[in-house]
């Protein structure tokens, strides 16, 4: 091969290495300009589309009236339908039904003012009426109150206007009413009504117990008293019971 021959092909060897050389240099420049996706990319990547969250749909239990009370008895009139715990005894009278617990027990009676009247030979820890009266709020609570005080000083718009611990709201499941308190020295009742249309009222009255009275002297005696209903069982009791009240 000549000297001219051996020049060229020297000059083609070279501009073939230069093409691969610059190839080589642009190629880890792409790679440099494009790193790999870390784990997190890839992850992120794979998420479905950010959404709102949703609206809190937690929803209220159903009322007690709907709930069954275990161990409890069922009581199904004509014109109302409750549970209630099978230690109280039930009774219908007319259009009341009575609810009632007690225990022998020979004690003085805590409401006998006078200091002239027998013992009692029980001790009554659970008292409780209930009935369906076909009147209106106010010809109810006069009927039932027995005189027209009430219904001259505490009714308005046909609704009874509340006086702090002598009438108040009170509420058990799905009945709305009200409490009037009456009674003196740890002697007396609550009576609740619950209008249910405007001529028809739920009447109940709950007797005071009033051997738990801290003002009776011996009131620790009788909590202490086997078999009793105490008095925070005796409330718990008592809602539980209008809260499965149904009238029909």
């Amino acid at each position: 091969m000549d000297m001219n021959n051996q020049k060229g092909f020297a000059n083609i060897v070279l501009i073939v290495l230069v093409v691969i050389l610059a190839g080589a240099v642009g190629y880890f420049a792409l790679v440099k300009k494009s790193p790999t996706p870390t784990s997190e990319t890839q992850t992120s990547n794979n998420l479905p589309p950010q959404q709102t969250p949703p609206v809190n749909t937690t929803q209220t239990p159903p009322p007690s009236s709907q709930t069954n009370n275990q161990g409890w008895e069922k009581y199904s009139g004509a014109s109302l339908e409750f549970e209630y715990p099978s230690l109280i005894s039930a009774k219908q009278e007319g259009e009341t039904i009575t609810l009632n617990h007690s225990i022998v027990y020979k004690h003085t009676n805590p409401c006998d003012f006078k200091g002239d009247a027998p013992p009692l030979v029980k001790l009554s820890d659970f008292g409780v009426s209930l009935m369906v009266s076909n009147k209106n709020l106010k010809d109810a609570v006069q009927t039932n109150e027995g005189s027209d005080y009430v219904v001259k000083n505490f009714f308005e718009n046909n609704t009874l206007k509340l006086s702090e611990g002598f009438i108040d709201r009170f509420n058990a499941g799905s009945l709305n009413g009200f409490q009037i308190t009456s009674g003196a020295e740890g002697c007396g009742r609550y009576t609740y009504y619950f209008p249910m249309s405007s001529t028809k009222t739920l009447v109940v009255n709950r007797s005071f117990i009033s051997e738990f009275s801290p003002i009776n002297g011996d009131y620790q005696t009788y909590l202490n008293l086997s078999d009793i209903i105490p008095p925070n069982q005796e409330k718990e009791f008592f809602v539980k019971i209008l809260s499965s009240l149904k009238v029909k």
